[in-house]
């Protein structure tokens, strides 16, 4: 009975195709994607990817190719089952494959097969994936008109630092080039800087790179970004396959980046998500780093222990001030990793590869209004995620604000990262702000309102706040914060100002940090609201 049900399938599959509209528009809707992926100068692996699938139980896959330049050596299905032998006419790929027995088909985000080419001649080829025809466990079944197309070949890099030459093709492409052994012996300035051409989004090299480059971190150079690759992260790569598998393994580094179609959709569902308004300022790339063998197996690291530095291009006409580097998920899910922008660049440290991008975050709150004093700091920071709202719609700029709450903000807003603990007896180890105090406090930039007490749950007054703005300046630039002799006690309300708290007042108005109430008075003694913190936190960035 089974041979039966499978001998129908595999004649249902290789049957007449019956084409059904697919205008699907819902968020999780099927999907389809075609990559390539370069194993050697001579062989090139095509990935079938479905997104969304629903009981998929078998599948018919037809293809198209230049025979003139590659030859089909494998088709491999990545599901488990039955899959019958390719078959091929002229430049016309037929593939099918069938689940088994009573059992449901397939869901989710699946790589369901691969095709490997053998690459004749050099220059660019394009495989393109005409159709599908989906089946699912009760055989009922739908065709999907695709028309994807990937470009496959190879070429091999030049001297290091020029252009290996290859031109320009689709960004939804990828095409390949070898960094040779010479290439990766050319160290300068602790680095071995690679060029790579417009248009190149893999590039292989030998997975013994680690050992030829010693010390020197590995940059590669393509037009729209950089990677800085530590010889540390190498070495985890290499460390991948056996000392047999060694000489004829490499690396591969992949930089994809997402369709207009893709792009639209993960930007639409990280709006939806983070209730703010979520703009591309620049590419989402997906990238990765795995090593391949001889025979074709691919092995990724999904994670390092040494941080890779990515530098990606700005968009010319997006506000700088509310950009960041997001690894975004596949369900639109964000996750700020920061960034520094340096010229139409923005550089962040990545722990692992996924999607990647430089977003423009702008959110808005009901109770902050665009002529509000402090709506622009207010907005600058929560791009930055250092300030939050206090739930999706309103941020309330009067509340006052706490100690622990003002230190986390100072924290966020520098990058500090805590190594020890706490020496207040006030701060519990489980707290959420115990770190935060603990970096704080070891560089020297809170002190405690006695030698054992931080009181992290009280309300910060304005002159406090002063004090932790200027240790925080000083830290920063290693600069000593001095007020000017014209400067030296500029509000009418001096006097009231604590001794301890006088001259860190005096120095960050000089700085600009701070300012008067509009009558003269600096009001040491009022609390600071959220407001107020948010001013004077982008006002201290712009010092540092």
């Amino acid at each position: 009975m089974k041979r039966k049900l499978l001998t129908l399938l595999i004649i249902s599959l290789l049957g007449l195709t019956l084409a059904f509209p697919s205008g699907a528009s819902a968020e999780n809707a099927i999907s389809f994607l075609i990559t390539a992926q370069g194993v050697a100068d001579d062989k090139v692996i095509v990935n079938m990817t479905v997104n969304n699938a629903k009981d998929l139980y078998g599948y018919e896959a037809r293809f198209t190719f230049d025979p003139t330049h590659l030859e089909l050596v494998e088709a491999k299905s990545n599901l488990s089952g039955f899959s019958i032998s390719p078959k091929i006419e002229q430049n016309e790929i037929v593939i099918a494959h069938t689940k088994m027995g009573n059992v449901d088909g397939e869901s989710g985000n699946l790589i369901i097969g691969t095709l490997a080419f053998k690459i004749k001649k050099p220059g660019t080829s394009t495989v393109t994936w005409k159709s599908i025809k989906a089946v699912d466990h009760n055989l009922g079944h739908q065709t999907y008109s695709l028309d994807k197309s990937v470009s496959a070949g190879s070429t091999n890099v030049g001297t290091p630092n020029s252009n290996p030459g290859i031109g320009n093709v689709d960004n939804n492409n990828l095409y390949s080039v070898t960094v040779s052994e010479e290439n990766l012996k050319n160290a300068k300035d602790g680095k071995v800087v690679i060029d790579i051409a417009d248009g190149t989004r893999n590039v292989l090299f030998p997975a013994k790179a680690a050992r030829i480059i010693g010390n020197n971190k590995l940059e590669l150079k393509f037009k729209d970004l950089s990677v800085i690759i530590p010889a540390e992260v190498l070495k985890e790569v290499q460390d991948m396959v056996s000392s047999d598998e060694l000489e004829d393994a490499k690396i591969s580094f992949n930089c994809i980046k997402a369709s207009a179609d893709e792009k639209n959709g993960l930007l639409t569902n990280a709006s939806n998500k983070a209730k703010a308004k979520i703009t591309a300022g620049g590419d989402i790339i997906e990238f990765s780093l795995s090593v391949l063998t001889k025979k074709g197996e691919e092995r990724k690291l999904t994670k390092f222990n040494k941080q890779i530095i990515v530098k990606l291009k700005i968009s010319p006409n997006a506000q700088k001030e509310l950009l960041g580097i997001y690894f975004i998920s596949d369900a639109g899910e964000l996750e700020y990793v920061g960034g520094v922008i340096e010229g139409e660049y923005m550089t962040a440290e990545v722990g692992h590869f996924s999607k990647y991008a430089v977003l423009e975050y702008d959110k808005s709150f009901a109770d902050v209004a665009d002529s509000h004093w402090a709506a622009h700091a207010i907005k600058v920071l929560v791009a930055k995620h250092v300030v939050y709202g206090a739930n999706h719609t309103q941020f309330l700029p009067n509340a006052n604000i706490t100690r622990a709450e003002f230190a986390a903000i100072v924290v966020r807003a520098l990058g500090l990262k805590a190594t020890g603990k706490s020496s207040f007896t006030d701060v519990n180890d489980k707290a959420w702000y115990a770190t935060i105090v603990t970096s704080a406090e070891e560089t020297g930039i809170i002190k405690g309102r006695s030698k054992s007490l931080f009181a992290p749950n009280e309300t910060i007054t304005r002159e406090e706040m002063a004090s932790i703005i200027v240790r925080a300046y000083e830290y920063k630039t290693g600069i000593k914060a001095k007020a000017t002799a014209a400067q030296n006690e500029p509000f009418t309300d001096a006097k009231e100002i604590s001794a301890w708290a006088r001259d860190d007042v005096n120095a960050a108005f000089t700085l600009g940090i701070i300012s008067g109430r509009g009558d003269g008075r600096f009001t040491p003694k009022v609390l600071s609201t959220r407001a107020d913190s948010s001013q004077i936190i982008v006002n201290l960035l712009k010092n540092l």
